[in-house]
């Protein structure tokens, strides 16, 4: 594996390919580690290049799996309880969750999971209430 020193030999690419097949190839290709890449869009604002509503996304994401963990950290003895139970879940769904889960799976994963969260939690309110 080389690296990206200044005083390697480099060589200028375009690659062109089509656009379903851009997440793969690049995380093949940036699994090499051999490359570098120039953004050729750099006079475009961050919010008018095409991956943008893909950034707003995982941190919608991201939000969703701050809010779990929260919730988790309210309640410190839930590891020790339920500790079985976790990793029979944790078993049932590693499997399922790869690195080649697109973003619409993950994002209606977490979004079934944060509705069920609050109403747990709604409900739970409402008893203690």
């Amino acid at each position: 594996m080389g690296s990206l020193l200044r005083s390697e030999d480099m060589t200028l690419l375009r690659l062109y390919f089509d656009r379903a097949a851009a997440h793969d190839t690049i995380d093949e290709l940036g699994k090499l580690g051999l490359l570098q890449f120039n953004d050729l869009n750099h006079q475009s604002s961050m919010f008018q290049r095409a991956y943008a509503a893909d950034v707003r996304r995982c941190e919608e994401m991201m939000r969703k799996v701050r809010f779990f963990h929260k919730e988790i950290e309210k309640v410190p003895e839930i590891d020790k309880v339920y500790q079985a139970e976790i990793d029979k879940r944790r078993q049932m769904i590693a499997p399922t969750v790869s690195e080649h889960t697109s973003l619409t799976e993950l994002d209606s994963r977490l979004s079934s999971f944060e509705v069920s969260l609050k109403d747990i939690l709604q409900n739970y309110d409402a008893l203690v209430a």
